[in-house]
């Protein structure tokens, strides 16, 4: 199990880190390419992008975990792979048209200004058009990782992951076709991956199936249930995200929203770990509790736990031991008032890390082991309750500082109730 554990999550996490890092390039492109404008239009459309991001999320460890609970128990899954794909399809054209119809309208409703519309409508358009396939490529990475393809399933994110950072530098600075081009770079990431991920599927390898059934609502409604941790760790960010930058815009204007960008968009680094070592056990999480082996689950729940609580000191820790030079990576246009608000926002809203990743695994291994209604209660509390009520209450109370420090308060408040709700059924 230890080693099984290990092989999983650090192929997970390699291929995490791999998706952050092209979010950091993104943003650090943006940053030299269009300034603090740049900075602040990307920021204020991070909430859109965080649903279709949990929406695929949930589609694919979903579903995936239902294909892994089933084939454990012995249950006929063959179908699963395909439904998965056709409500991808089902769910993503909607949002792809209204994407491409009202990009405008979708950056106002997320606060921006008129000098933020006019630079992002055509990002927004580009990159909501594509929906469909951002939602196939998480459905194939998932099930790829769950059907014994870890390592397959890392490569092809990787591939994708770094064929977005090199786009983005020739599409920006060598044939300058403007800010959209950063979405242009973006969506040509997951054709790759689906491309690479496809050769496992159509290959002798696979045992996911591709027999066609009859779309089940039943699978869905579970799949959903079970895949709404990965969804609301997604929303939870979005949430925070659009909260976070209408309060901003109204204490700081767009300096503030362009310091909360940067500290945004590091965040994902430490959710990449976090979310490589949760997702990464969660096979190991559902196929033990579909064989009904407590000592593996229970096991690989602590190994998780410890591996997070390592990678949380760690990050924290570099936080705060390097926060100017991290600072002034994004401040491509060295304006210092943008670094001292930057730097405190970075600090602050780091502490939140020491505890966001600990929910994030008690979270999953609720939704791993079929535990469907306390993995929602903690998802919602994280992903909305908590993360809003402690940002109007803190900022009110202690303006900018109150803002950075609510992360930190949500997530305890948070911990808490996982805690609460682990003393009746956590080990049942």
């Amino acid at each position: 199990m230890i080693r099984r554990f290990f092989r999983y999550t650090s192929q997970n996490i390699s291929a995490m880190i791999g998706l952050s890092l092209y979010i950091l390039a993104d943003t650090f492109f943006i940053s030299k390419y269009a300034g603090a404008d740049g900075l602040a239009t990307l920021s204020l459309f991070l909430p859109a992008f965080g649903i279709l991001y949990g929406v695929g999320l949930m589609l694919g460890n979903g579903f995936a975990t239902v294909y892994t609970i089933g084939k454990a128990s012995g249950e006929d899954v063959s179908t699963h792979f395909i439904q998965a794909l056709l409500w991808a399809l089902v769910l993503g054209f909607p949002i792809a048209i209204l994407g491409y119809l009202f990009p405008s309208s979708i950056m106002r409703l997320l606060g921006g200004q008129q000098s933020h519309i006019a630079l992002g409508s055509g990002y927004v358009r580009i990159l909501m058009s594509m929906t469909p396939v951002f939602f196939l490529n998480f459905i194939c990475g998932s099930f790829a990782r769950n059907d014994n393809a870890p390592t397959l399933a890392m490569v092809a994110s990787l591939v994708g992951s770094f064929s977005n950072i090199l786009f983005d530098y020739l599409f920006l600075f060598v044939f300058d076709w403007g800010f959209q081009s950063a979405a242009t770079a973006t969506v040509i990431s997951p054709c790759l991956s689906i491309l690479i991920l496809s050769f496992h599927f159509l290959g002798k390898r696979g045992g996911v199936g591709l027999k066609i059934g009859r779309p089940s609502l039943k699978v869905f409604f579970r799949s959903c249930a079970l895949g709404m941790s990965s969804f609301m760790a997604e929303i939870s960010s979005g949430i925070t995200i659009f909260v976070f930058n209408n309060l901003i815009m109204g204490l700081s204007g767009s300096i503030g929203v362009a310091a909360y960008s940067i500290t945004a968009n590091i965040a994902y680094v430490p959710g990449a770990l976090y979310g490589g070592i949760a997702d990464g056990s969660q096979p190991l999480l559902s196929e033990s509790y579909g064989k009904d082996d407590r000592k593996s689950l229970h096991l690989c729940l602590k190994l998780g736990l410890v591996s997070i609580l390592i990678a949380a000191i760690l990050v924290v820790s570099c936080c705060w031991l390097f926060t100017g030079p991290i600072v002034n990576v994004f401040n491509g246009e060295q304006d210092a008032e943008l670094a001292r608000t930057a730097f405190t926002s970075v600090r602050l809203y780091s502490l939140g890390f020491l505890v966001s990743g600990i929910n994030m695994m008690l979270i999953s291994f609720y939704a791993a082991t079929d535990k469907p209604k306390p993995e929602i209660i903690g998802s919602f509390s994280r992903g909305c309750v908590s993360i809003v009520i402690c940002a109007l209450v803190m900022s009110r109370i202690w303006g900018l500082i109150g803002i950075w420090l609510s992360f930190l308060c949500a997530e305890v408040l948070t911990l808490f109730i996982l805690l609460a709700i682990s003393k009746r059924r956590f080990f049942r």
